[in-house]
């Protein structure tokens, strides 16, 4: 028996949380934990304002209730707290640099494989991906295993100078993976799609609202 776990998110939910995972990766910092919020540095702050207030603009995109306290607030009134924010430009230009990033994908090994290891390096800006058949799950999840020890031995620390060895296959450095089945690569790229890919529908969408020009 094996424990999964099942996320159900609309479109813009799922951008933005994925978009708050690369800007984790790009600061160092985990903004989806709520510790994290207990007591934040000032830009750290700041950047949980911003992504607090772009998830209630989402919201009221998709006529939900607002994530916040504040239910009253009006679509204008956090689209200007956004902009007043001093870091709001400052992140939109680092998401901006993510989505120049150039991916690197493995290709699948056979028609029957249908789980899938996506490995994750954001220094790099770089996304392997390792298949497995049904019959070789176990061992699948000893390998997805090694990969989060290995992050955890090692914690991702974007200002590592030492990027030279990170130049091959064998000495990369992966900072985030997840264990993902799908029927084929097309339902792994619509039910998981890159960060590159998510962060600028994200962008997109703050243009479409006015925030950005």
């Amino acid at each position: 028996m094996y424990r999964v776990e099942i996320q159900i998110r609309t479109r813009l939910e799922h951008c933005w949380a994925t978009t708050v995972e690369t800007a984790g990766e790009i600061y160092n910092n985990d903004y989806k934990n709520p510790d994290t919020a207990i007591h934040p540095s000032l830009q750290d702050g700041q950047r949980l304002a911003f992504f607090t207030a772009v998830s209630d603009l989402f919201a009221l995109e998709e006529n939900i209730p607002l994530p916040t306290v504040d239910s009253g607030c009006s679509r204008e009134s956090i689209i200007e707290h956004i902009r007043d924010n001093p870091m709001t430009e400052t992140i939109i230009s680092d998401l901006r640099k993510v989505c120049d990033g150039v991916y690197s994908v493995s290709p699948r090994t056979s028609t029957d494989d249908t789980v899938f290891l996506l490995k994750f390096s954001a220094d790099e800006q770089f996304l392997d991906v390792e298949t497995f058949s049904d019959d070789q799950l176990d061992s699948a999840l000893d390998r997805y295993e090694a990969c989060e020890k290995a992050i955890d031995d090692k914690p991702f620390n974007r200002h590592d100078t030492n990027k030279t060895e990170q130049s091959s296959e064998s000495s990369r450095h992966f900072n985030n993976v997840v264990l993902v089945h799908a029927t084929s690569l097309e339902q792994l790229r619509t039910a998981y799609p890159n960060y590159s890919a998510n962060v600028r529908q994200f962008l997109d969408e703050l243009k479409k609202l006015g925030i950005t020009p």
